[in-house]
């Protein structure tokens, strides 16, 4: 859906894993000019790894055998 471009080729066609990088996906537009259709799947995606980020923060400490104290660390560094 990216419609292309990227740093080391700005005619090249589509996202490549190699030459672009995530944020690109994320723009309104592609480096070639061009509106950027793949933007609110990159945004859906971007939004459930957050999601999955913060249950993971909130539910491993749990499961550290460690201090209270500790686990509570855990979980508020890691979903801030």
């Amino acid at each position: 859906m990216y419609p292309g471009g990227s740093e080391a080729d700005i005619s090249a066609i589509g996202f490549s894993w190699r030459d672009n990088y995530w944020c690109n996906l994320l723009n309104e537009h592609a480096i070639n000019g061009q509106l950027n259709e793949a933007r609110p799947v990159a945004v859906a995606a971007m939004s459930i790894i957050c999601l999955s980020l913060v249950i993971f923060w909130i539910h491993f400490p749990r499961s550290v055998n460690t201090s209270s104290i500790l686990k509570y660390i855990m979980q508020v560094s890691g979903v801030h």
